[in-house]
This record gives C-alpha cells, sequence and structure tokens, in this order.
C-alpha cells in the first residue's frame, strides 16, 4: 500500500498487516499518487507546490521531482 500526506511523506506499508516498509521524505504535501500501470514499482506523486514527483518502489532512492507547468 502507499500513502501520500499532508506531513510531506510517501509511505509505503505491507498491506497485511499494515507495518510500514519504507518512508520517503518530499519537498511539499502529496496531494495525489499514481500507479503505472504496466510497472507497479513505479508512481507519480502530485505535490500541492504543482511539482509532480516520479518515485522507484524498487529501491529505497529519493524521488525526482520536476517543476511542473504554471
Amino acid at each position: 500500500m502507499l500513502s501520500g500526506s499532508d506531513d510531506r511523506t510517501v509511505r509505503l506499508c505491507d498491506a497485511a498487516s499494515g507495518k510500514e516498509i519504507h518512508r520517503w521524505a518530499m519537498s511539499a504535501p502529496v496531494r495525489g499518487i499514481a500507479l503505472d500501470p504496466k510497472n507497479p514499482n513505479r508512481a507519480a506523486l502530485a505535490l500541492t507546490s504543482g511539482v509532480v514527483a516520479l518515485l522507484d518502489l524498487s529501491n529505497r532512492e529519493p524521488p525526482f521531482e520536476e517543476a511542473g507547468g504554471g
């Protein structure tokens, strides 16, 4: 299970136990998450700052953040 929050974190948790597996710190609160249907290890995150972050769940590296258009 993947969740994002106003506390500027994205958390990966085991769906059965609810135990946190990993937590990523973001530059702004998270407003939306979309998983790639062709690769469930990839996620796009919408931040309140207008930034879109790309996250690879198969590793624990920080997300790549790209400024949104505006």
